[in-house]
């Protein structure tokens, strides 16, 4: 996955549908996957510079990266060839950023979800095994709050609580 991270004048864009983005499904051809609108989603980046907007795109798909094989200006440009058809973006961008996540960013296949339910319950007969994961959705990390940052979000079976836990760390469980 690359992430393309634009940033335009304020008032050069101002035309862009208003929410936090918009996801791109593979059947639109475009080679986008999503995008971001970075300074309406976190106000501390609209807060940082308030005739700045900030943008981001995500190319790469699960099972075709070929186009992160393309150099990060090309990156740039298709970003913006797709910004321009999706949604009629015709700014110049005054700063850009490529960012990749070579194999970095899991993207589950059909049938995922049911897969971990099988193996959550074959740890959940042994015991004193425990596996501890990342969200299965992109959704989850909706609901994770910034004290539980940095730590799995999910065991099995779940984890007692950590006795050297720092009590700054909320509810810390026994892993990091």
């Amino acid at each position: 996955m690359a992430l393309v991270t634009l940033a335009f004048r304020r008032a050069d864009v101002a035309r862009l549908p208003a929410g936090s983005g918009f996801l791109v499904p593979p059947r639109d051809g475009r080679r986008i996957k999503a995008s971001t609108f970075a300074s309406n989603k976190w106000g501390w980046i609209a807060e940082a510079d308030p005739d700045v907007f900030v943008l981001r795109t995500s190319i790469g798909r699960y099972g075709d990266e070929a186009d992160l094989r393309r150099d990060d200006d090309e990156l740039v440009r298709m970003s913006l060839e797709d910004l321009g058809a999706a949604v009629g973006l015709a700014a110049t961008p005054l700063e850009s950023r490529v960012t990749r996540w070579d194999r970095g960013l899991p993207q589950y296949p059909v049938g995922h979800l049911d897969r971990v339910a099988r193996v959550r319950a074959q740890v959940a007969a042994l015991p004193g095994l425990r596996v501890c994961a990342p969200p299965t959705t992109a959704s989850a990390s909706r609901r994770a709050s910034p004290a539980r940052a940095g730590r799995p979000r999910s065991c099995s079976p779940p984890c007692r609580p950590c006795p050297r836990a720092p009590p700054s760390r909320g509810d810390n469980r026994d892993h990091d």
